[in-house]
């Protein structure tokens, strides 16, 4: 039987080796991208954090909303932020497949681009 510290090992072993690489291989330029995005990254989870506990807040307030149970009240905030994170994540789609190098080999298929699309 394997412990569970050593299972743990096993599972954040290419984890580690990962972040490793990523420290020692990185140019510059890669480094403060990444730093960026981490950077952004948390901003976003702070203000999704920031703007439920707001939400529940003003949910707690409310004597109409004060008699929905909290599942009901966190499963409302956890449909929008799904919502929200389907329309970004939509719109990154497209943004890359619009972008992409080649959107002019694809577009030559004999498919129409209404099809294509």
């Amino acid at each position: 039987m394997i412990k569970s510290t050593t299972s743990l090992r096993i599972l954040l072993w290419p984890l580690l080796q990962r972040a490793k690489t990523l420290v020692r291989g990185e140019n510059v330029k890669d480094k403060k991208r990444n730093r960026l995005v981490f950077v952004l990254a948390i901003m976003i989870l702070t203000t999704l954090f920031r703007g439920a506990q707001w939400a529940l807040d003003t949910m707690g307030q409310n004597e109409l909303l004060a008699t929905l149970l909290p599942e009901a009240a966190i499963s409302i905030l956890l449909i929008a932020v799904t919502g929200i994170s389907i329309i970004s994540n939509l719109a990154a789609v497209l943004g890359s497949l619009f972008y992409a190098e080649d959107l002019p080999l694809l577009l030559a298929t004999p498919i129409s681009g209404v099809s294509f699309l």
